[in-house]
């Protein structure tokens, strides 16, 4: 089982949560974005925060935010075992400040309201080592059958 927590709240968030809220082997822990009252709707189903010094334990951090936060943002992480990766199809991986990073893309437009098949929808995985990689790997490979490696 993967343990995972999505950091931020906006479209593609909530479009993930959703999809790994409803996937064998993977476990949404949390859900941490700084606007309080967007965390009102995941918080019918797990835990949030808007204090990103209470991140909780994860296998993977799951970064959906806006690309001018992701830097400042991954700096909360750091120390943490599991792989920390970006929705970013536009920022390079090693903005990231932990050890274990890499890229979860979903190569997608993501609308709010309207409902997302993840099962065709390409995912791009990148990271900085092997074991991440293989982590990324699996983890797109439980909602979508079209996983691919990039650089």
């Amino acid at each position: 089982m993967l343990n995972i927590v999505i950091l931020g709240t906006g479209n593609l968030a909530t479009h993930l949560f959703r999809a790994f809220s409803q996937t064998a082997g993977v476990r949404v822990v949390q859900v941490v974005g700084r606007k309080t009252e967007s965390l009102r709707w995941f918080s019918k189903s797990v835990p949030t925060s808007s204090d990103f010094d209470s991140i909780a334990d994860a296998d993977i951090y799951l970064m959906a935010l806006k690309d001018d936060a992701i830097a400042t943002v991954s700096k909360f992480l750091f120390g943490k075992k599991g792989v920390v990766a970006h929705t970013s199809g536009a920022t390079d991986m090693n903005i990231l400040a932990p050890a274990n990073h890499g890229v979860f893309y979903p190569l997608q437009t993501f609308t709010k309201g309207k409902n997302i098949d993840f099962g065709n929808i390409p995912i791009c995985v990148e990271a900085n080592a092997p074991e991440s990689l293989d982590t990324l790997k699996s983890f797109a490979g439980a909602i979508s059958q079209n996983v691919h490696e990039i650089d």
